[in-house]
């Protein structure tokens, strides 16, 4: 129902005006008109500020106030990753903290303590070889890890004994690449 037909059956009680012909009800079109084009603003203004319901531009005002814009374009993902960045406070740059804040920017990755003094350890844990978009989820990390901190990056790639356990001929293995065979296992 637009806002014509909510202004006549605001009226129509009042039993004075003609609501469907002459002056008044073209008057009552426009208005209408004019108030469907408000609300239709007023609501994509509404979305758009909530991180949860926002579908475009909002999303893109939220992610102008971090460093880094998540790697992930689906609108769900990028929710989520805004969500995560904005409950950084100063409390959040312990373990659990850091480890919330990248799995809520969508990473699949693991940060622990390393035996050096201040430096955390990043795994990406099911991820053979360097994951999609490497350089720029170490970056996404460096901006949520705390910066006196190093960040070691350990990879997991196949060994020589589990390719060879494969038993791979080489049909199956002409046109690979190494980064194929790191990730291999």
């Amino acid at each position: 129902m637009g806002y014509t037909d909510k202004l006549i059956r605001l009226l129509k009680p009042l039993g004075i005006y003609d609501l469907r012909n002459g002056a008044g009800a073209a008057e009552l079109r426009a208005l209408g008109g004019a108030l469907d084009g408000v609300g239709d603003i007023t609501g994509e203004t509404a979305r758009e500020c909530v991180v949860s319901t926002a579908e475009s531009w909002g999303l893109s005002r939220y992610e102008e106030l971090f460093p880094q814009i998540p790697a992930w374009s689906d609108t769900e993902t990028r929710r989520r990753a805004i969500a995560s960045l904005l409950t950084l406070n100063d409390a959040s740059f312990t373990l659990a903290g850091v480890n919330a804040a990248i799995s809520g920017c969508g990473i699949t990755a693991h940060a622990d303590e390393a035996s050096a003094p201040e430096t955390v350890v990043v795994t990406f844990p099911g991820t053979r070889g360097e994951p999609e978009e490497y350089d720029r989820i170490k970056s996404i990390i460096g901006s949520i890890v705390p910066c006196h901190l190093d960040i070691v990056y350990s990879l997991a790639f196949a060994t020589w004994g589990e390719i060879d356990a494969l038993e791979l001929t080489w049909a199956q293995v002409d046109g690979m690449t190494w980064k194929n065979f790191e990730k291999l296992g």
